[in-house]
């Protein structure tokens, strides 16, 4: 695994720079090492899509790290975008498998939101220049030479002392605003989110507030839909009720007509539009009508088989009611009867 052996400040500014994910792993140096980081396929993702910086439990570098982004449990991996929030935050010990899988995942969030571009720089190095000085000329003076030469080691390691803990200062308070600004960014980050959420929010409650009309009014269309609809069929029911009634009350008038009737006035009407008035009483059978009929029907050189009905209630009288009285039959006191022709067997057939 090639972790990223510069300071941690330098580690931000070049995945920032690179636009790659920055990688910071903690571990616990009294805990096993973890095999994870010896696996070529996370090698590989590292490679290609990190800034990896590892990163010791008792350092104060650490302390520095956790100060923003919460550290509980060792070892944890955070992978962070160049805004600053965590992708991805891998606490613990997990499987080979798992690891790859948030990996992965926290890679195609990266890539979704801050594309690789840029490659690194390189600088090159300054040469020194050696000094050379030519040997004193005596014991004395190499003495002196020697005194001075210590005495210039001295003072090079006091200002390169004084230097490195200058830059050492300079560096953590480099860090520290760089680990502010990232704390920023991520918190500006979290801002817009919820700025964002908080506007969705409103556009939804607006399109909740234009539909509630709407709603109602369809609600009230549906009601009256529904109430128009049942009064038509209890008006329907009724007036069926009312007709049954007085198809009733007609039938009973009939019957009590038929009953007190003297007489049975019954007109004949035949399919040639002619029709035949003729007296009968009540206690004639229908089989005495049909005499009747078949005797016009001579008269009209007429001898095809015919069948009698009523038009209202619309019957056909069958031989059952040749022998019924015309009293039994509601044909009293008067009745209109239809003569119609019946087709013999040879007739359909032909």
């Amino acid at each position: 695994m090639n972790w990223y052996t510069g300071d941690i400040g330098a580690a931000i500014n070049e995945s920032k720079t690179k636009k790659l994910i920055f990688l910071v792993h903690s571990f616990d140096p009294a805990a096993p090492t973890d095999d994870l980081w010896s696996n070529q396929e996370i090698y590989e993702m590292c490679n290609q899509n990190c800034v990896s910086l590892k990163l010791q439990a008792d350092t104060q570098t650490f302390t520095q790290f956790k100060q923003i982004y919460p550290v509980s449990v060792q070892p944890t991996t955070y992978l962070i975008g160049t805004s600053g929030s965590a992708l991805e935050v891998i606490a613990g010990s997990v499987s080979l498998e798992e690891f790859i899988i948030r990996m992965s995942q926290a890679i195609e969030k990266h890539t979704a939101t801050a594309p690789k571009e840029g490659e690194p720089s390189t600088s090159g190095s300054d040469g020194s220049a050696a000094a050379s000085a030519e040997p004193p000329k005596s014991l004395e003076e190499k003495v002196a030479l020697a005194r001075e030469k210590i005495k210039e080691i001295k003072e090079k390691k006091k200002v390169e002392e004084e230097e490195r803990i200058r830059n050492s200062e300079l560096e953590r308070r480099k860090m520290g605003q760089e680990l502010l600004k990232m704390k920023r960014d991520k918190e500006e980050d979290e801002l817009k989110k919820i700025a964002e959420e908080k506007r969705r929010e409103k556009m939804q409650d607006e399109l909740a507030k234009k539909k509630v009309p709407e709603q109602i009014r369809l609600d009230r269309e549906e009601k009256q839909k529904k109430f128009s609809k049942e009064k038509e069929e209890l008006e329907k029911a009724e007036a069926e009720r009312k007709a049954k009634l007085e198809l009733q009350k007609q039938q009973e008038k009939q019957a009590e007509a038929a009953r007190n009737s003297n007489i049975a006035r019954l007109q004949f009407r035949f399919v040639d539009g002619s029709s035949v008035v003729n007296q009968f009483t009540p206690d004639q059978t229908l089989d005495e009508v049909r005499q009747f009929v078949t005797q016009k029907l001579k008269e009209k050189n007429e001898t095809s088989p015919f069948a009698i009905h009523t038009s209202y209630p619309k019957r056909e009288f069958t031989a059952a009611d040749m022998n019924s009285t015309l009293r039994d039959l509601q044909l009293a006191p008067s009745a209109s009867l239809l003569i119609i022709p019946k087709l013999n067997k040879d007739t359909v057939r032909h």
